[in-house]
């Protein structure tokens, strides 16, 4: 009898761990889609992969998983979030506009080796750490590494064509911490 309860509680160990270990794997995989380098969206699952690869998994329909690093896509969109690529590293689009764009570095590929065919390719990024924040002017080739220290310096250039802006961040009332709200009213100044 002793023999049966243990074998059973065994079997029923081994078939919970086995559960949870698939709906693990499930549950890294989240609904989203990559986008080319051409603007075409492609549907399907995505792992993100930060901190150890410095990119993502994507599986599409069919169930084919591809890892992919910034240098390969423009970006992806997953949970209703979207994320693009800069100088080889991925950001979050935290505010997009129609004037700025502020971004928040999620990955850290500075100096990682990344294969164009045969090819290795060192990776340069730019200056900053994962997490940090970025504004990135619409239809202009600048990229602005914002930290609390530099705040009034690059706002007094992002900002310079909203007068309204201009003037709190000169008065200190915008601050830092303030960065969303003010990079969506930079947005909506006419």
């Amino acid at each position: 009898m002793k023999k049966k309860t243990i074998i059973i509680s065994l079997t029923l160990s081994l078939i919970a761990v086995f559960g949870l270990a698939q709906t693990n794997q499930v549950a890294d995989f989240q609904n989203g889609s990559i986008i080319g380098f051409n603007g075409e969206k492609t549907t399907g699952t995505i792992k993100l992969l930060f901190k150890p690869r410095g990119g993502i998994i994507f599986s599409n329909s069919s169930g084919s998983k591809k890892l992919l690093s910034p240098n390969e896509i423009q970006g992806f969109e997953v949970n209703s979030e979207l994320y693009t690529n800069y100088a080889g590293d991925f950001y979050k689009v935290i505010v997009s506009g129609t004037k700025l764009n502020l971004l928040q570095r999620v990955t850290d590929n500075s100096g990682k080796i990344f294969y164009n065919g045969a090819q290795a390719i060192s990776n340069t990024s730019t200056e900053g750490k994962v997490g940090d924040f970025y504004l990135q002017p619409i239809g202009v080739d600048a990229f602005w590494h914002v930290t609390e220290k530099n705040y009034t310096i690059i706002a007094e250039s992002a900002f310079a064509s909203c007068a309204l802006v201009l003037a709190e961040v000169k008065a200190k009332q915008s601050t830092y911490a303030q960065l969303a709200a003010t990079v969506t009213k930079a947005n909506a100044c006419k």
